[in-house]
């Protein structure tokens, strides 16, 4: 390739740096380059006019390869954009852009090189875009100028005002998956806005992906964010309005997890991301995740999910290389079914740090080349006809167990609550959990209790409410497991011990601190259970009446003991959910429960403490800070409180529900 002369003039001045602020204006679109939500087309990239040329990442060099050349006038200047595969500070470009005539091929051209000790004309370099602007007055141009430019290893020559606009476009989807986790609210302000959890030590979270791409308006897919559990957490937040705002606008793509016509607010989605859940679209992990396929007679598409790599991943210099030329390799292709999947985890990616996914997703927002897919945008997207050949992310085989032995332990007791009628019930004889171990039951047409030899524990209380001929079950005590897993720490998991397999985990009502699954030697006769420990050193009576649960304690020394309180733990799952807890102060004790009813009231003659899972939303909104001394409920299971009660030998202890 020849090499360009050096500007032949120094009446222009030359000023060469980084002008960040005021390219990122030039180069990004602007807000609402979605599709209104009335239905009007969608606004054009403010540069997608002036394109002239798309280069492919063929040079040796990053700072020497042009993907890019624009031309527009703006103003009283021709302004000329050009787009290098990268380049880390100014002085690792040179360009040499040359102006002739396009009208007299033979007149003498402008001659410009960057850099340059001579003034010819001002010129912004954006590292960050990797993009270089020049603005020649136009009154220094001839009537049609012609544009050359080159480096010294590529060159893009012949450009016109009037030559024809690239058609080419890189289809970029961006999916995302373990993109929130909350079973406490510890957990959720961490998955939100945490402090160090990102790969690299920095802070993170799914808070940092939505503000990135509210500023630069880019749809992306949160593939798991609308699991019940997730929504729950978010409402608890006060997060969920922004989210279902985004929705609307078109900036997020939910796909559905439950078959609930209406959940938190969000209507059906036209996309899944769930083996049970039956959609038109479906998202799948495929090892094709360059098209969407349709099989033959199916109604079904299946639109390939990104898997993270290092080199996908967003770095403090933005894309990496391997992102940038797949952008270019994508817009060249021929294929028109051929598309680019980018994101994966967003818990283990740094799509979630603030320093790295808004340089990420300025860097797409600035070509008006790269076409972010809209939802839209993938239901009309041409398909490969046939069946992808589907593959699953290796499974978090520890967690899944754990899920698995727990929910095995609990959803028979919660069946046989259900399926009571209010019969009268006293025996130690039935394994209602399946663990091979018998529980107690003690109930009356008033309350079902269930308690465990195995640490002599009341492992879940109901309630029977009337209203009219209507009889309305209510859960007032069970334990953390019913409603979140995995607790302790994880190398401490262990199914084979039963419901002792997550040390973290509250597993019911007064057991023992010391031992919670010490066995006990059970004796039962009418309403009354008693348990006595094998060295006879500890005796818990409970008595069943018509107005609530007697707790005594025969002991050699005062203990404190732990009461789970699970107040209709499904309440979770309605809008607003967290504010409708309450505590209150009652005679010789307190309640806890929600405000308008059920509670569960405790009065005793020792001390009672209650810790609740809501003393520290008001601190969810606020950057996590792992210096803060945060209350004792901030690690408490959503929507589990803790009472802490001091027994002496011979004290009494009250359970009832209130209306």
């Amino acid at each position: 390739m020849d090499e360009l002369p050096h500007s032949r003039s120094p009446r222009f001045i030359l000023i060469a740096g980084i002008l960040f602020l005021l390219l990122l204006t030039a180069c990004l679109s602007p807000p609402g380059g979605l599709p209104p939500s009335d239905g009007s087309p969608r606004p054009a990239h403010p540069w997608a006019n002036a394109l002239r040329a798309l280069d492919p990442a063929d040079a040796p060099t990053p700072s020497n390869d042009i993907t890019a050349v624009y031309l527009r006038p703006d103003g009283q200047d021709l302004q000329i954009r050009i787009d290098l595969l990268d380049f880390q500070a100014p002085k690792q470009v040179s360009l040499d852009v040359r102006i002739g005539d396009a009208s007299v091929p033979e007149a003498v051209p402008l001659d410009i090189h960057i850099p340059s000790e001579t003034a010819s004309t001002r010129i912004s370099l954006d590292p960050l875009l990797a993009t270089v602007i020049v603005d020649v007055p136009l009154s220094q141009l001839p009537a049609a100028p012609r544009v050359d430019i080159s480096t010294p290893e590529d060159e893009v020559r012949g450009l016109t005002l009037d030559s024809p606009i690239p058609t080419q476009t890189a289809p970029l989807l961006l999916t995302f998956y373990d993109t929130f986790a909350g079973r406490f609210p510890a957990e959720a302000l961490r998955s939100w806005n945490g402090a160090h959890t990102g790969p690299r030590g920095e802070r993170h979270g799914l808070k940092h992906l939505l503000d990135a791409v509210e500023e630069y308006q880019i749809p992306i897919v949160l593939l798991d964010l609308k699991e019940p559990e997730n929504l729950s957490a978010l409402d608890a937040m006060g997060v969920l309005p922004r989210i279902r705002q985004m929705e609307q606008e078109g900036t997020l793509i939910l796909p559905d997890q439950t078959e609930q016509e209406v959940f938190f607010g969000f209507s059906p989605s036209q996309f899944t991301y769930s083996e049970i859940v039956s959609r038109s679209h479906v998202f799948a992990f495929a090892n094709d995740t360059s098209h969407i396929y349709h099989p033959l007679f199916s109604r079904t598409n299946f639109i390939p999910i990104a898997t993270e790599t290092d080199t996908t991943q967003p770095t403090p210099d933005e894309p990496s290389l391997e992102v940038r030329r797949a952008l270019l390799e994508t817009t060249l292709n021929a294929d028109e079914k051929d598309l680019l999947v980018l994101g994966g985890s967003l818990r283990d990616s740094t799509w979630g740090s603030p320093d790295m996914v808004g340089a990420m997703l300025a860097y797409f927002a600035s070509r008006p080349y790269i076409h972010l897919l809209a939802a839209d945008d993938l239901i009309t997207f041409p398909t490969k006809s046939g069946k992808p050949e589907l593959r699953s992310l290796p499974p978090d085989e520890s967690i899944d167990k754990l899920k698995i032995h727990y929910k095995n332990l609990t959803q028979p007791v919660l069946d046989f609550a259900a399926n009571w009628e209010g019969s009268p019930l006293s025996s130690c004889v039935t394994d209602l959990d399946k663990d091979n171990q018998p529980e107690c039951v003690l109930a009356n047409d008033g309350y079902l209790a269930i308690l465990d030899p195995q640490g002599a524990r009341l492992t879940y209380l109901f309630s029977v409410a009337r209203i009219g001929n209507s009889r309305y079950l209510h859960q007032l005590i069970g334990p953390s497991w019913q409603v979140a897993i995995g607790l302790g720490p994880r190398s401490q998991w262990n199914p084979e011990l039963g419901e002792a397999a997550d040390p973290g985990a509250y597993p019911g009502a007064f057991a023992d601190a010391d031992d919670p699954f010490k066995p006990y030697e059970p004796a039962i006769e009418g309403n009354t259970l008693v348990f006595t420990s094998l060295d006879g050193t500890r005796i818990k009576t409970f008595h069943l009446t018509e107005n609530g649960l007697e707790v005594k304690y025969q002991t050699q020394k005062p203990v404190t003991v732990q009461i789970p309180l699970l107040v209709d733990p499904e309440t979770r799952f309605t809008p607003g959910w967290a504010e409708k807890y309450v505590q209150e102060k009652t005679p010789g004790g307190v309640a806890w429960g929600l405000e308008y009813g059920p509670m569960v009231r405790i009065q005793t003659e020792g001390t009672i403490t209650i810790r609740a899972f809501n003393e520290s939303l008001d601190l969810l909104t606020i950057p996590e800070d792992p210096d803060f001394e945060y209350p004792p409920g901030h690690y408490f299971p959503f929507p589990m409180a803790i009472a802490e009660v001091e027994m002496q030998d011979g004290y009494f202890l009250w359970l009832e529900r209130l209306p």
